[in-house]
């Protein structure tokens, strides 16, 4: 009964814990979402706002509020595409 009992609280002990996404983890979230822009020049502006995590957590300045505001808003699913157009 005791080895249920020890078992049950380290099962509560590791459940317990609030998960959170590491910068790096949450950079390549954000990629992810940058994989729809239409023109190579916005994907990558979309790519460097997608960094913002991970520059805050070494104290880099901050990405402008354009590039960040890519990664917030990506274009609609079915958005035509033209790969290495710029």
């Amino acid at each position: 009964m005791s080895k249920l009992a020890i078992g049950a609280c380290f099962l509560l002990l590791l459940c317990g814990g609030v998960a959170q996404a590491r910068p790096r983890d949450e950079v390549m979230i954000n990629v992810y979402r940058c994989a729809g822009q239409p023109s190579t020049r916005t994907w990558l502006d979309c790519y460097y706002g997608a960094a913002q995590a991970q520059r805050a957590a070494l104290g880099l300045s901050a990405a402008p509020p354009s590039q960040v505001a890519l990664v917030m808003a990506p274009p609609a699913p079915g958005t035509p595409t033209r790969p290495g157009r710029a």
